[in-house]
């Protein structure tokens, strides 16, 4: 049989049919299936070399497994396997390639799934969307394509977000929380600052609510954007004629608990000023405000509540170091803490003291309350039952809660980086 010359045919349904039928036709099929070698179920017959020159024997190889594939062994021979398995790896992928079915090995950290040349490959991340870095502010980019950020997140101006507006143009997008306690209402003189040294405030808009500070017309000019003389940031100033700034955005009111956090320097120590409250129309509707007092001899700090102007101990913040100040309300009593930047050393310039607010226009001051006034003690455009204020402002906080001694110590380290020089 000529066609078994060949180590490795297989025999199949049509084998010589002439010779096979012949002699095997009398034959029963058991018979004729132990006479070609085949004594199982599934068993296929291959020419095997038999070792001497062009001598060839046939072999029977025995049935493979559910799933298996014939395919071609190391000897040239026939032999059941299991189908190949490109993925070895976690992370491959199979993909498509010239031999079938290939694995494509999963990529490097960061890298992109792209194509080249018609097929699979892995590639370096490029031109896939804005990049967002952060780190101190020193280390900011000086370029920048449009839509990139950068978020400063130690050291001078933490907290601040940077947008790429235009190609190698940053722009100021959020100043952040200073910490995980994050208040109703925020203003931050980062904010003003962009418009430059000198430049008149008329609008100030906050970080948290889109709330804006506005100039009220009870002065002959707005407050400007001062020198950045105690770090990097210039704050909001406050002169001779400077007008207060008010929006209608209250945050918490009438009796709500609440803590109102203010970072001050060089204070005009020549009369009393009111810096930041919830004010009212009609005269001196003072329900909730921060404000300082001449002495003689420096000054202190101290609140107002309606008909209760209590002075604390604290030293006025005269020089160009920030004082932070945290006015906090119980819901029972109030309290006012504060410390310099530089230091942080806490104390109470006013102790905790019992008093119930009750509701507003019941206490010694009547009126309707309009919203937070900044630079003046009252809303209206005509009332100052104290001087306008006559300084430098850098931050308002407003929270709807009575902070913690923790909270507000976080806050004090956060400004003092941020703020710093």
């Amino acid at each position: 049989m000529s066609q078994w010359t060949v180590p490795g045919r297989i025999l199949t349904g049509v084998v010589s049919v002439a010779v096979v039928v012949a002699a095997l036709v009398a034959m029963s099929g058991t018979q004729r299936a132990q006479t070609l070698g085949l004594t199982q179920h599934g068993q296929v017959l291959t020419a095997q070399d038999a070792g001497a020159a062009d001598s060839v024997a046939a072999v029977a190889v025995s049935p493979g497994t559910a799933g298996q594939v014939l395919t071609v062994g190391d000897a040239g021979l026939p032999v059941w396997r299991a189908p190949a398995d490109p993925i070895t790896t976690i992370g491959d992928l199979a993909t498509g390639g010239d031999a079938g079915t290939t694995r494509l090995a999963i990529g490097a950290d960061g890298s992109v799934l792209t194509s080249l040349g018609g097929r699979a490959q892995w590639a370096a991340a490029g031109g896939g969307g804005p990049a967002a870095g952060s780190g101190v502010y020193a280390s900011r980019p000086g370029t920048c394509a449009i839509g990139d950020s950068y978020t400063v997140t130690s050291g001078q101006r933490v907290g601040s977000r940077y947008r790429c507006a235009l190609t190698d143009t940053w722009e100021l997008e959020r100043v952040l929380a200073p910490t995980t306690v994050v208040p109703s209402l925020q203003w931050d003189a980062e904010r003003v600052g962009e418009l430059g040294a000198a430049a008149q405030v008329v609008a100030w808009r906050d970080e948290r609510a889109s709330a804006v500070l506005s100039l009220a017309s009870n002065r002959s000019a707005a407050p400007t954007v001062g020198s950045a003389s105690f770090g990097s940031i210039a704050p909001v100033a406050w002169g001779a004629n400077s007008g207060s700034l008010r929006s209608i955005a209250t945050g918490p009111t009438q009796a709500m608990p609440r803590t109102l956090i203010v970072v001050l320097a060089s204070v005009d120590g020549s009369a009393d000023r009111a810096w930041v409250g919830w004010g009212g129309s009609g005269g001196t509707a003072r329900t909730f405000c921060v404000r300082t007092r001449s002495t003689g001899s420096g000054g202190t700090t101290g609140l107002s509540f309606y008909g209760v102007d209590p002075w604390g101990t604290g030293a006025m913040p005269t020089t160009t170091t920030p004082t932070v100040l945290s006015a906090r309300y119980s819901g029972t009593q109030y309290a006012l803490r504060q410390a310099s930047l530089t230091g942080l050393s806490w104390s109470y310039s006013i102790s905790a003291t019992s008093y119930a607010l009750g509701t507003y226009g019941t206490g010694a001051a009547a009126g309707t309350l309009s919203g937070i006034v900044v630079g003046a003690s009252a809303w209206d455009t005509s009332s100052y039952a104290d001087s306008p204020a006559r300084g430098e402002l850098y931050a308002i906080l407003v929270y709807p809660s009575a902070l913690s001694e923790g909270d507000e110590e976080a806050i004090g380290t956060a400004y003092a980086a941020r703020f710093g020089p």
